[in-house]
């Protein structure tokens, strides 16, 4: 159905020749598609494919003190720490030494070429945040390795242009809850732990409805005569309440048919994302 199409509709429920006020048309459009939106729950499912790289071992906190050292032996290719403070480390590999010296907070990211081993040493007192070692690297770029944490957040808006919010928990590929999972306003945060599909259902809202007045309304087949009906009863809610009062009540009873008849079935087509995390 185009704006067109509706207009010529909503002109003959209203027994007139014309709408005049075409903005006014146009918002009574916009918000009678949002009504049906809301009103009839339309959803979706977004699936991912999560395999979160994970570290070899965490250390989330280590307390340097004076008068000693802190070494750790490296068997992979990825290492990241945190530090807070001033100090040093030593890098020590096959047949090479390298030693870097830090003060305040740093992040560090370091590509490591084969067994090797990380001194930590200094006069002073400092911090070292989530040591992890990362069994092989995903680039040769060091700034490609990532913080350790708990669970991948997903932000929906990156994946689809019609999230209105959550209406499920986050499922694994056979409908299962993800242990863990949290969904919070329109971010979902995948337990790293976790591998495999995530299927996340969600309700949609409408896309932007173009003023060309030819152009598609963004609604689905078998909505045609409630939208009609719903923006007749905006449009002439202050100019006549009577007849306004009536559509109102068809476009309720016909939303309420609606959804009887199409409980059971899922509303739109899934949406594949084909990419690991």
């Amino acid at each position: 159905m185009t704006l067109n199409e509706l207009k010529e509709q909503v002109i003959g429920l209203g027994f007139e020749t014309d709408i005049e006020d075409g903005q006014m048309f146009f918002n009574s459009v916009f918000r009678a598609v949002q009504k049906m939106y809301t009103d009839r729950g339309v959803e979706t499912e977004l699936k991912l494919l999560h395999s979160p790289q994970k570290p070899l071992y965490h250390i989330k906190y280590i307390r340097y003190t004076p008068g000693g050292n802190v070494r750790y032996g490296l068997f992979g290719e990825g290492l990241y720490f945190k530090t807070l403070g001033t100090g040093r480390y030593t890098l020590t590999g096959e047949g090479s030494s390298v030693s870097e010296e830090f003060s305040g907070e740093r992040e560090h990211k370091i590509i490591v070429d084969g067994y090797s081993e990380i001194i930590f040493e200094g006069e002073f007192e400092y911090s070292i945040w989530n040591l992890a070692l990362y069994p092989a690297k995903v680039s040769d770029n060091p700034e490609d390795i990532i913080p350790p944490t708990e669970s991948v957040e997903y932000r929906m808006e990156d994946y689809c242009d019609d999230f209105l919010g959550f209406s499920d928990q986050a499922r694994d590929g056979n409908g299962l809850p993800i242990k863990g999972a949290s969904l919070v306003f329109s971010t979902a945060k995948i337990p790293v732990l976790y591998e495999g599909e995530v299927r996340i259902k969600y309700r949609r809202c409408p896309k932007s409805i173009d003023t060309d007045i030819n152009a598609e309304l963004p609604i689905p087949n078998g909505w045609e005569h409630l939208l009609a009906e719903l923006c007749a009863s905006y449009i002439w809610l202050d100019d006549d309440p009577e007849k306004a009062q009536y559509y109102l009540a068809l476009y309720n009873n016909g939303m309420n048919t609606l959804k009887y008849l199409t409980k059971d079935r899922a509303d739109t087509p899934k949406i594949d994302v084909l990419r690991w995390t």
